[in-house]
């Protein structure tokens, strides 16, 4: 049986959408397998992943606020001069901003819910508040024409939400033995999650060098976009390697 163009096309849609999913999940499942001691129950592992959906919804919502308040002010992506200072404006308050902000927001509801016990059950809340980020907006874009990269940097959500729990339980783990830094903690829970979404998102879907009718610029732009890939590619193995790696020590972090 031969097999038509639009029939392709849908196996490789639905390999785009399905695959990503299912090595997340196995990804977590190893995660938490790799927690010594006490495991979490079914619940703890999946309601972060429905509070993660529900992050989508709410980053819709705040980027629609701050669309709209800097359109009153008269600023927008097309009223910024140059291209790479659009690119950047565009990824920080449309995308980076709004998306950490909502699952930041919802990690911290899950903390409150479950009351983590060590450092790994944080990384595991953050790593499935973004698994769920990454479902839903897998759902709604996993058919675009951004096809190639939500493909290969489908762990990009969850490994930076785990890193927003690693730096939360870390400084819980500060407060119970009384240290000091946690300031510098809750500081990088945010802001390099953000900061490393907006290069990205600038280098990336948000880049407006290449839009440029110049060649060099054009060149330049391409060239920003391959660096960013593969620093952030390096980022993200060596990031879900570092939770592995780490997992039996930050079992025995109680907090």
């Amino acid at each position: 049986m031969q097999l038509n163009d639009q029939t392709i096309g849908m196996i490789l849609l639905s390999a785009n959408v399905f695959v990503p999913i299912i090595i997340l999940i196995i990804i977590y499942n190893c995660l938490i397998r790799k927690q010594v001691g006490f495991k979490i129950g079914a619940f703890q592992a999946i309601l972060p992943i429905m509070l993660g959906v529900i992050s989508l919804l709410i980053s819709f919502a705040i980027t629609l606020i701050l669309g709209l308040s800097t359109l009153q002010l008269g600023i927008s992506p097309m009223t910024i001069p140059y291209p790479i200072l659009r690119s950047f404006y565009s990824a920080f308050l449309l995308a980076a901003f709004p998306e950490e902000l909502a699952k930041l927001m919802m990690i911290l509801i899950s903390l409150k819910i479950f009351k983590p016990k060590n450092v790994h059950e944080y990384i595991l809340i953050g790593f499935a508040v973004g698994m769920g980020f990454t479902f839903f907006e897998e759902y709604l874009y996993g058919s675009g024409t951004q096809i190639i990269l939500r493909f290969l940097f489908f762990p990009f959500h969850p490994v930076f939400a785990a890193m927003m729990g690693e730096n939360l339980g870390l400084a819980a783990r500060n407060k119970k033995m009384g240290r000091r830094g946690n300031f510098v903690l809750y500081l990088k829970t945010f802001f390099i999650p953000v900061i490393v979404h907006t290069i990205y998102d600038a280098a990336t879907v948000k880049n407006f060098i290449i839009e440029v009718r110049e060649d060099y610029l054009i060149i330049a732009g391409i060239a920003f976009a391959l660096v960013v890939l593969i620093w952030s590619f390096i980022l993200i193995i060596r990031l879900l390697i570092r939770y592995f790696r780490l997992a039996p020590e930050y079992s025995h972090l109680t907090v």
